[in-house]
């Protein structure tokens, strides 16, 4: 009785501490498009169960369930998605980016709004430590800067989210998380003492989390792409 409870008292913990980091961690606005060049999704979506975790106000989900895909995506932020919109457009226009078109970012914005009035069943308010789906019930998952965020805030609120990732997926499916390196931090001043002691946590925390997935019983490879592609981590479960 008292391990049950430890174990319990601990799963609560994490999911507290990962609602806890939801809105102090960057909420993707990415494009369906600009994701298909940084993820290796399936040549043929239709039919197939994915997930987009920390999916944020991207329009990934709206594009997959217009090929066809039986598509969500998983958010605690999702409680308010309005709160998401306002949280982009306010870093859109306090940190500009020269590299982003900012009518293609208001048009991504624009379709995930759309699409949460049309399909909110899709649109999970919750968290990647307690995902609401059967053992072996999705074909693919994928996420985009929230489980790399992790590795640098809280790697055991990670790994918890692995382990949940490993319980759904189905036998030979996939999880593919971007960016995965420490390269990420490579735009920053390199000469930050803070800079530094991320780059060192994130590096510990990246070995620490595949020597986990490893256990778990994820085969894994770790893929450089393109020039200003970011690294991507791909996990598929064993049989």
């Amino acid at each position: 009785i008292i391990i049950y409870f430890m174990a319990n008292y601990r799963e609560s913990s994490l999911r507290a501490q990962e609602r806890e980091l939801a809105y102090k961690m960057p909420c993707s606005s990415a494009r369906f498009e600009a994701l298909s060049l940084e993820f290796s999704f399936p040549a043929d979506v239709v039919g197939l169960r994915i997930l987009d975790v920390g999916g944020g106000a991207s329009d990934a989900t709206a594009s997959l369930l217009m090929l066809g895909a039986d598509a969500n995506s998983i958010d605690l932020r999702y409680e308010n998605p309005n709160r998401i919109i306002r949280d982009v457009e306010t870093f859109l226009s306090r940190y500009p980016n020269p590299l982003l078109d900012i009518d293609v970012e208001h048009q991504t914005i624009a379709a995930f709004r759309s699409s949460v009035r049309e399909n909110p069943s899709r649109y999970i308010n919750g968290g990647v430590c307690s995902l609401p789906f059967n053992d072996s019930s999705i074909d693919f998952i994928f996420s985009n800067l929230a489980l790399s965020e992790l590795i640098a805030r809280n790697v055991e609120v990670l790994k918890r989210g692995l382990a949940e990732c490993y319980r759904v997926l189905k036998p030979d499916s996939e999880l593919q998380i971007s960016p995965w390196s420490s390269m990420y931090f490579s735009t920053l001043d390199q000469n930050d003492p803070d800079v530094q002691k991320v780059t060192r946590i994130f590096q510990r925390g990246q070995v620490e989390s595949e020597t986990f997935m490893r256990g778990l019983g994820f085969n894994i490879k770790v893929e450089s792409r393109a020039l200003l592609i970011p690294t991507l981590l791909r996990a598929v479960k064993s049989s």
